[in-house]
This record gives structure tokens, C-alpha cells and sequence, in this order.
């Protein structure tokens, strides 16, 4: 049996294939010319699967394994060649005993007519870290231990880096929970655990733990990382020595020992600046990296006396048997420092991590509350997929405006796949206008959490580069444009050396990234991403001072602590600042400052910091006496402006761009994961100061939703003409309580396309995969047109592999729906069919509204005693009938008298005098019927768990009007137009119903009559319905042709309806 950790060899990997792997290969060694490729020396097709459609290939390239974008390009470019879609391939260098065992896919391209070119489309590669070097744990897992392989599927589902993290974050969440304390499992695996760690004065189980905890595993796996990045000679930038379980069993109490030294004494100081013992080896190997990296946090209790421990040495505990149980989990995974794309995977750990670690554990259970941080803050961690395609989208819209490049081009620059680059190349030009555009770029997330976005444009941003200008020459020189002579120095330096993707990372990270989070944690971790995808590019040479490192920027107005919703006081009616910031002299110092601050160390350093808050306090003094400001205004201004002090660790109540970045025209880009927390309960006093906020008067209807204020504010922060893409609850297409903000969209924005993710029961195929939800990605540009086209796209699931699509004009949404701008979710045929039926037929004269009886307040009014009548609930209501069985809770009575006395006045006090249409109030998203109604005889209520609809003028009668919404086709508009389970009153009122009169009164009458005759049977029971079911159905399907005729519908429109259902 092949060894994992061996070196790569190719009779036993071939052996590995035949035995134990694949059923059918057969071995077929062909040499492959390599001429055209620039990233390998050698390559080799060893065979195929003829049952899996599957070619193996061995690549053999010199050096170490860097530029792993161009070797999977190549190897793509062989696929190609051999007319093959997915492939095994084996990446060595006889230059290193580590390889690559890599699954390769694509998806074909076809025509116009429907036909498969050799053109490629979503290209991915998936790798195992296999020799000497590796972990391999979990290869040996998918592997070996699985056996053969049994479809396409299977192979798949083995090298998949989602099962691969979902298996490492849930030992990393048990390992949190048993040192915070708290249960896992559930039934009779649950177990309970008391808290481990002991903070100084903070009781176990308060979110101060909870947050040191999660601080800590990450400050770990951040050093993990450092692991991994070694000198020419192998030596590591975090010795094994200290960072692992030889270094916890050398070391007792190694909290303190070893962690808290590396953490407040090492990273954070120059060696020629530390304290013995960490001036010398093995602590010297570790260069100064930051700072500010990781300058202590007044809750992590470090503070040093005048000897060698902290003052809470010994009431801050954390118990050497759990960092055993910690790093032997870390020690059984691959880590790589290098961030994966969705274009190229390694099945190891990655940087990301760091941010799903963060968003993840901070969701556990807060004791304190007993609810989770994630449904108090509503935050969920946006997968790869769905980051990759929001940048690449948005990054076309900006390149296209800034540059006039035509769009294929573009795309070409900008996506992974392989033909586009040689169909649509670019002149010397167009690549100079791409990086200028590049080099001008402002993008913000404004609810930036973990760095998804920030991180993800870096990368996309500096492959764009590599494309453009792959000798980093043009580059080069915009950066070495208006910088100071430190930064110019590093630039200088890193190009003699030819290393261009550290000077474009950097370049990117200093003048285009920007992020704002509310929790100082998530703007941590944003930080220690940003340093670990510029480590991976550093230069180690252990003969130089802080071994060749460069200490890592400062990114303190980079990503700011800051609650993105409260801007400053100062706000005139038109939501944008006022002037406030018109001393430009003193504003530019600022920014002179924060410049130097970017790549200052040392002493530089914190003079800076001094410099900066002078500058600071000077300017607030003179703005105050400037603008005149008396009384609470003047105190609340310098209070707020005062307040954010960017070199603390704490949150700051307000966000200013131009006080914080120095940007004053707004984004460029702003894109983001707003939250989907709902303002309630102890956020009431927020709720009272949003709503006396103008900006966010669009937000107001139903309750209010903080994705729609962040959709407010980030419209306010956009530059003129910027792009605005951000994912956010579904309701935005077609939910009465969002009409607002929609219709503000439509008429302040230009809507450039809508990419909607309906609820789905397949977890896997969710965005968020916990929770079933509905989202849609929104993309616009901040300008105002009268008319314009945008794009609906509805996907199957997050990996965007199928979907409907279709174009609106923002003219058809306003004839569709002049009140609320809803979106339906149609495709090119049926949205035809939608423009006729909405044109020609207006509202019903019919109101609808919810059951009068409360079942919380109206309680006392209920009673068990059958003579009453009946409290009607929404599972009651069934198709024409009612019913006893209900699917949930009890038939109750209503004491009639005492009801009516106490709500006399109500406007819904009478409607049990008459009939009414009562229906369901929630309905599956995937039932074929959403509509689901029947008649309530007189003197019966309805819970408001159900709605009912009452007629408001006599010519349209409640039994038309029953046929008509329980008709297929009135069932059809809806589910085209509904985005949750909800039957909502104002979707049932905005549904079109034709205008009666002489020509059509006939058939009204006949849906009457036939809808009457329903009911005679179905008021007989179950029994008489059984036996007459046919004549029941019958009846239904001539009520359905009525209808069709009713709104004058041809038979081909007739069959999109009902193929559709």
C-alpha cells in the first residue's frame, strides 16, 4: 500500500490507482510536449477510468510549489488538449520530497445552438498535501481507509475542503466549549463541561471569556500558520520547538511560559529591543513582525511587574491539558499559509479559517443570555463561492466604467477560466487604464466581520495584476508615485528581489481595503489575515537583520472598531455630511500622518501615534470654534469625535469616513454580508434614535431589519456613480415590508442585476448552510436613469451551477406593481404572460386582513364549552372546507358576549355578520397550492393565525371571489411572486383581478354557481367528499378554464401555466 508521507513515486502511486482507488484504470504512460507551458518541465498522461470519464496526468515542475495559480492553469490547458473534463494529477519537484495529489473539474461551454465546444468554464482543482512533510490524517481518511471509488460523486465528496473544514472547526468548537464550558451532543450524548479558563474578577461563562477564548485559539493558529513559512535552510518563523506539544511538555504553565512572551514580548518587539531570555534563541528565530500586532487588550489581563511575570500570573489560568488536547488536533491537519481561491483549493487549512473560527465560535451559546452571539448580532460567514463571484461582479462594473474596456475583455482579466485570456486580449493600453483604475479604487465593508470581502478583493485584485503586468514593472512605478521614503525603501527592496506579489499585496492593503466591524474582534482577525497573505510573500534569509522579514504594516485605519450605522451629529437633510471637515490643511496633515503610520516600527511608530492624536485634538478644538457649535451640540460633537482614539482596542458608537480613512467622496466599491439581526427587545433604545434619522426612513416597515439600514447607509457612503453588492435576506424582491427601500433603489440607483438563492431544504445547497433562509445578492450603481434593464437571476444552490434568468426593465417591475416595485421571479416566457395579466386586469375591490382574535391578548376570551362557536385557526382552513383535524394545537370556543362587549367599536367587530374568505396564513414555499381558502359561514371568528378576505363591492361575490384565488391560475402569480412561507394580506390585495361588466358577468356567475356546488358537498364531511372527489375535481377544473377564458389567455399561455406547476 502506497505511504502518504513517502516521496512521490510514480510505479507505486500507479499500483496505488489500479489496487486500491480506482476500479477500472488502466495504465497508459505517454510523454506530453510542454513547449507551450511555462510552469512545469515535465508532464506525462499515466491513463484513465473509462467508467468516470477520467485521465490521470503527473506534472513535474522546479522550485517550490508557489505559484500554484499558473500550474493549475497549465494543467487546465493539458486537459484541454486531451478533451477531458475532470482528471487526477500528481504535482512533484525533484527538488522537494512534497507533492500534490490534485481532482481537477470543468464545466463544458456550449453554443448558441446547445452544442459542447472544447471552451472551458468553472475550472477547479482540489489538492492533498502528501510526503514527508505532511499531516496525512485526513488524506489517509479520503484516501485509503474509503476504498475504491464508486461514481463521480464519490471522488468528489473525497477531496472536498468543505468536509474537510466542517471536521477540523467542529474539534476546534468541542476544544472551545470544554475550556469556556458549556454542553456538546444532545439526548444521551450530551455532556456538560465547567469552565477551565480563570480570568482575574470576570465569572465563568461571561462573554469576556468567551471572547478571550476565541482571541486566544486564533492568536494559536495564527502562529500555526507562522509554522509554515520557512527560510531557504527550512528554519521556521515560529520554532516547533516553543509552538507544539514537545513545547507545552518542556514548558509548564505554558500560558504563560511560552504563549504570553510570544504574544505581548516577541512578535510585537524587534529582537535588539526584547527582555531576556527572549533576546536569544529559540525566541530570536521569531522576527518582529508588528507593533501592533498584538499589543495586549486590557481584557487579556497581561501586565508586566518589574520581574519576569505578569501581575495576573496567577489568577489567569489556562490548564496545560488543554492545550494538549488543543495542539493535537492542530498537529493531525495540513496547514497553508497561502489563501485558497475557489479557482484552486488545497485540502488543508488556510488562512480562512481564522475567519470561520471567529464568526463561528462567537455564535456559540452565551450563557449569560442564553441566546447566541449570532442571533444577537445575525451574522453568518459568506462562503468562498458566493465572495468570489460578489468581487469578480463588482469588479467588472468599476473596470468597465473607469477603463471603456469592452466587457469580454475585461472578464477575461478578471475570472479564472482558461480560453477567454487568448480570445479577448488586451493592448498595452488597456492594461495601463486597468492599473490605473486598479491603483484608484476605494472599496469599504461596512460589516467587514472576519475580512471575507477585504481579503478576497486583495486577492483578486493582485491576479488581475499578475495577468496585466506580470513582470510587476507597471505596477512598480504607480507605487514608488507619492510615497513616503520608508514605503519607497520596501518597494525599492522586494522588486531588486523580483518579489511582485508582496509590493502588489502591499500596495492594495495601503491605499485600497478599508472594513468597519462593531466587534473589535472581528477587525482583529480582518488584520491578522491581511499580515498572514503578506507573509506567505515575505523573503525569509536567516543571515539578514530580523531575518530578511519586513515588519508588517500598521493597519489601524485600515479596519476600525466602529458602529457603521450612527454617523456624525452634523447630517443635513440630504443624509450627506455638512461641510464639517473644510479645513483641508489640517485634514491633509492627518492624512501626511496616517500615511508615515502605514510601514512605521519602533520609536517611529509611536511618535507617529503621539503626532496623529495631537493633529487630532487640534483640529476637533478648531472645528468647534469654527462652526460655532453651543450648548449639547458642541458638547456631543467633541464627545463623538473624541471618543474614537484608533490605537485602543474598543469599539467607537459612530463611523466617519473622512475622519477615520481620510476619504471624503465616498467608495468606490462598498460590499458587504450586512447582518440579519432584527432591532427589538433590547435594542429599543437604538430603535428611538434610528427612526428620528432621516437616512433611514427607507428601512421603516414591518420590523425593522438591520440589512435594510446598512442598505441605507451603504447607498450614503457610495461615490457617485460607485457600485453598491451586498447579500441580504430575500425579502427584498418581493416583501411588502421592504417596498420602501426597493422603490428607492429604483429611483436613486441604478440596478445592474439581482442574483437570488431561494429557501432550500438540501443543507449543502444553501448559502448559509445552518439556517434556511433565503438570500439574494443585490448589485447597483449610485446613479439616477429613468428608465433602464437589469438581470434576475434564481440559482439552484450556492455553487451557482443552474439557474433562471431573466431581463426586466425597471418600467415593466413599476407596471407589474406602481406600489410596492415588487421583483417576481419569473423566466422570458412567463414574465410576457405576467406583463398581460397585470396590464390588463387591476386590483379586486376586496379588502384583506388578519384574524381579529389575538390568540396572546384575546385569551381570556376562550374557553373549552363546544356551544360556543369555534375560534377558526389557519389550520382549519383547507381547500373549500373547514375542518376539526387540525396539524397543530386545539379547537377552542369564543365566550361571544363577553368578546364582543369589550371590542364593540372595532372596525372588525361585524365581519362575523357576514360571509367571508378565511385562508391560510403560512404555506410551504414548495407546495404546489400556496393559496389555500374556503368560505366562514356567519358568526364564526378567525384567530390570527389565518387572514380573510371580505368583498367591498356586491357585484363581486365572495363565492367568484374564493374560485378565483383558489384557481390555478391566481395560485400561479403568487408562487411566482412570493419570497417566503408567508400569505401576506398585501400580497392577496395586489393580486389582478379583471374589471366585471356585460361582456364577462356570465362568467363570473358560472365560477359562482360552480364554486357553490363545491361547497354543497364538501359541508357534508369527509366521507360525502371521498365519495365524490371526481365530481369535486371536476368542478375545479372547469372553474380553472373559466378563469383562463376570464382573463383572456390563449392555449399556449394556458400550457406555461400549467407545465409550470
Amino acid at each position: 500500500m502506497m505511504n502518504l508521507n513517502d516521496k512521490y513515486n510514480r510505479d507505486q502511486f500507479i499500483s496505488f490507482l489500479k489496487e486500491a482507488f480506482l476500479k477500472d484504470f488502466k495504465s497508459d504512460i505517454r510523454p506530453i510536449s510542454t513547449g507551450n507551458y511555462k510552469s512545469f518541465n515535465k508532464a506525462h498522461s499515466l491513463g484513465r477510468s473509462e467508467s468516470l470519464d477520467l485521465h490521470v496526468f503527473e506534472f513535474e515542475y522546479s522550485g517550490s510549489f508557489n505559484k500554484r495559480i499558473a500550474l493549475a492553469k497549465d494543467a487546465f490547458q493539458v486537459m484541454k488538449q486531451s478533451a477531458t473534463f475532470q482528471a487526477l494529477a500528481v504535482f512533484h519537484s525533484p527538488d522537494n520530497d512534497d507533492w500534490r495529489f490534485s481532482l481537477m473539474t470543468a464545466n463544458p461551454k456550449r453554443t448558441e445552438a446547445g452544442k459542447v465546444t472544447l471552451a472551458y468554464s468553472n475550472p477547479r482543482r482540489y489538492s492533498f498535501f502528501l510526503g514527508p512533510r505532511a499531516k496525512v490524517n485526513t488524506p489517509t481518511k479520503f484516501l485509503i481507509s474509503k476504498g475504491l471509488i464508486n461514481d463521480l460523486e464519490d471522488l468528489k465528496g473525497r477531496f472536498s475542503l468543505e468536509v474537510v473544514n466542517k471536521e477540523f472547526y467542529n474539534e476546534i468548537s468541542e476544544s472551545f466549549v470544554k475550556l469556556v464550558g458549556g454542553t456538546l451532543g444532545s439526548g444521551k450524548n450530551k455532556k456538560s463541561y465547567k469552565s477551565l479558563l480563570q480570568l482575574p474578577s470576570v465569572a465563568s461563562g461571561s462573554q469576556v471569556n468567551s471572547e478571550f477564548a476565541v482571541r486566544l485559539i486564533g492568536r494559536i493558529i495564527f502562529c500555526w500558520f507562522l509554522r509554515e513559512k520557512r527560510s531557504q535552510s527550512n528554519i521556521s518563523l515560529m520554532p516547533h520547538e516553543l509552538v507544539s506539544l514537545r513545547g507545552i511538555e518542556n514548558n509548564p504553565d505554558y500560558y504563560h511560559s511560552v504563549l504570553e512572551p510570544i504574544f505581548f514580548e516577541v512578535l510585537n518587539q524587534p529582537v535588539r529591543s526584547r527582555k531576556d531570555p527572549y533576546y536569544d534563541k529559540p525566541y530570536s528565530l521569531i522576527p518582529y513582525l508588528n507593533g501592533g500586532l498584538f499589543s495586549p487588550h486590557e481584557s487579556d489581563y497581561y501586565k508586566r511587574r518589574n520581574g519576569d511575570q505578569s501581575i495576573y500570573h496567577n489568577t489567569l489560568v489556562v490548564p496545560d491539558d488543554w492545550f494538549v488536547s488543543f495542539f493535537k488536533i492542530l498537529e493531525t491537519y495540513n496547514f497553508t499559509i497561502d489563501e485558497n481561491t475557489s479557482f484552486d483549493e488545497e485540502l488543508s487549512i488556510d488562512p480562512e479559517m481564522l475567519g470561520r473560527i471567529f464568526e463561528n465560535l462567537l455564535a456559540e451559546i452565551n450563557p449569560e443570555t442564553g441566546e447566541s452571539i449570532r442571533k444577537s448580532t445575525g451574522s453568518y460567514y459568506t462562503p468562498r463561492e458566493i465572495v468570489d463571484f460578489m468581487i469578480d461582479e463588482s469588479l467588472l462594473l468599476y473596470l468597465q466604467k473607469k477603463t471603456n474596456i469592452e466587457q469580454a475583455k475585461l472578464r477575461a482579466a478578471i475570472t479564472y477560466d482558461l480560453n477567454d485570456d487568448a480570445e479577448h486580449p488586451l493592448d498595452s493600453l488597456e492594461k495601463q487604464k486597468i492599473i490605473n483604475a486598479i491603483e484608484k479604487i476605494k472599496i469599504l465593508d461596512p460589516a467587514c466581520g472576519s475580512g471575507a470581502f477585504p481579503i478576497g478583493a486583495l486577492q483578486k485584485m493582485v491576479f488581475i495584476l499578475q495577468q496585466v503586468d506580470p513582470d510587476g514593472q507597471l505596477w512598480f512605478k504607480k507605487q514608488l508615485q507619492n510615497t513616503s521614503p520608508e514605503i519607497r525603501r520596501v518597494i525599492e527592496r522586494e522588486f531588486s528581489h523580483k518579489n511582485f506579489d508582496y509590493i502588489r499585496k502591499l500596495g492594495v492593503i495601503r491605499e485600497n481595503i478599508y472594513g468597519v466591524d462593531i466587534q473589535t474582534i472581528a477587525t482583529e482577525i480582518s488584520r491578522l489575515r491581511c499580515f498572514l497573505t503578506l507573509v506567505v510573500d515575505e523573503r525569509v534569509d536567516d543571515s539578514l537583520e530580523n531575518r530578511g522579514v519586513e515588519p508588517l504594516p500598521n493597519l489601524d485605519f485600515k479596519f476600525v472598531t466602529a458602529n457603521t450605522l450612527y454617523s456624525l451629529p452634523d447630517i443635513d437633510k440630504s443624509g450627506q455630511q455638512n461641510g464639517l471637515f473644510d479645513d483641508r490643511e489640517k485634514i491633509d496633515d492627518l492624512k501626511n500622518i496616517r500615511d508615515q503610520y502605514f510601514n512605521a516600527s519602533g520609536i517611529e511608530r509611536e511618535q507617529l501615534k503621539t503626532e496623529f492624536v495631537t493633529a487630532q485634538k487640534r483640529l476637533v478644538d478648531e472645528l468647534i470654534k469654527e462652526h460655532g457649535f453651543m450648548g449639547v451640540a458642541r458638547a456631543e460633537l467633541t464627545q463623538k469625535l473624541t471618543s474614537w482614539e484608533p490605537f485602543n482596542h474598543k469599539s467607537t458608537s459612530w463611523f466617519d469616513p473622512e475622519w477615520m480613512f481620510g476619504i471624503s467622496t465616498g467608495f468606490d466599491l462598498v460590499i458587504a454580508n450586512p447582518p440579519y439581526d432584527v432591532y427589538q427587545g433590547d435594542k429599543k433604545d437604538d430603535i428611538k434614535i434610528i427612526k428620528k434619522l432621516d437616512l433611514y426612513k427607507i428601512a421603516r416597515g414591518g420590523k425593522l431589519n438591520t440589512y435594510k439600514l446598512f442598505l441605507a447607509r451603504s447607498a450614503q457612503l457610495q461615490k457617485e456613480g460607485g457600485v453598491l453588492c451586498e447579500i441580504f435576506q430575500n425579502s427584498f424582491l418581493g416583501d411588502n415590508s421592504a417596498k420602501l427601500l426597493r422603490k428607492f433603489f429604483f429611483e436613486t440607483q441604478q440596478i445592474i442585476q439581482v442574483d437570488s438563492f431561494p429557501e432550500r431544504d438540501n443543507a449543502k445547497r444553501r448559502v448559509f448552510e445552518a439556517v434556511k433562509m433565503s438570500v439574494c445578492i443585490l448589485i447597483s450603481r449610485k446613479i439616477e436613469k429613468e428608465d433602464y434593464n437589469f438581470r434576475l437571476n434564481v440559482w439552484e444552490s450556492k455553487y451557482m451551477d443552474s439557474s433562471i434568468s431573466i431581463e426586466y426593465s425597471k418600467s415593466e417591475i413599476l407596471t407589474f406593481d406602481p406600489f410596492s416595485a415588487q421583483i417576481p421571479m419569473l423566466d422570458q416566457h412567463t414574465k410576457k404572460l405576467f406583463t398581460k395579466i397585470y396590464r390588463n386586469n387591476p386590483k379586486a375591490p376586496a379588502s384583506c386582513l388578519e384574524g381579529e382574535l389575538n390568540m396572546t391578548f384575546h385569551k381570556k376570551y376562550f374557553s373549552n364549552d363546544s356551544n360556543k362557536p369555534k375560534v377558526l385557526k389557519g389550520a382549519a382552513i383547507q381547500r373549500y372546507k373547514l375542518t376539526d383535524e387540525l396539524s397543530q394545537g386545539e379547537v377552542e370556543y369564543l365566550n361571544v358576549d363577553s368578546y364582543l362587549h369589550d371590542y364593540k367599536s372595532s372596525k372588525k367587530s361585524r365581519h362575523h355578520e357576514s360571509l367571508r374568505i378565511g385562508m391560510q396564513g403560512i404555506t410551504g414555499v414548495d407546495d404546489e397550492r400556496r393559496l389555500i381558502m374556503t368560505i366562514i359561514p356567519k358568526g364564526q371568528f378567525c384567530a390570527n393565525s389565518c387572514n380573510y378576505v371580505i368583498s367591498n363591492d356586491e357585484n363581486y361575490s365572495i363565492f367568484f371571489l374564493l374560485g378565483l384565488y383558489n384557481s390555478y391560475l391566481l395560485n400561479w402569480i403568487f408562487k411566482k411572486t412570493s419570497t417566503n412561507s408567508n400569505v401576506n394580506c398585501y400580497e392577496i390585495e395586489n393580486l389582478p383581478v379583471p374589471t366585471l361588466d356585460e361582456k364577462n358577468n356570465s362568467i363570473a356567475g358560472k365560477i359562482d354557481e360552480y364554486v357553490k356546488e363545491i361547497l354543497s358537498i364538501t359541508n357534508k364531511g369527509s366521507e360525502i367528499i371521498k365519495s365524490k372527489q371526481f365530481e369535486i375535481d371536476e368542478l375545479e377544473s372547469q372553474i380553472d378554464k373559466l378563469v383562463y377564458k376570464l382573463y383572456k389567455l390563449t392555449p399556449e399561455e394556458i400550457a406555461i401555466i400549467e407545465n409550470s406547476l
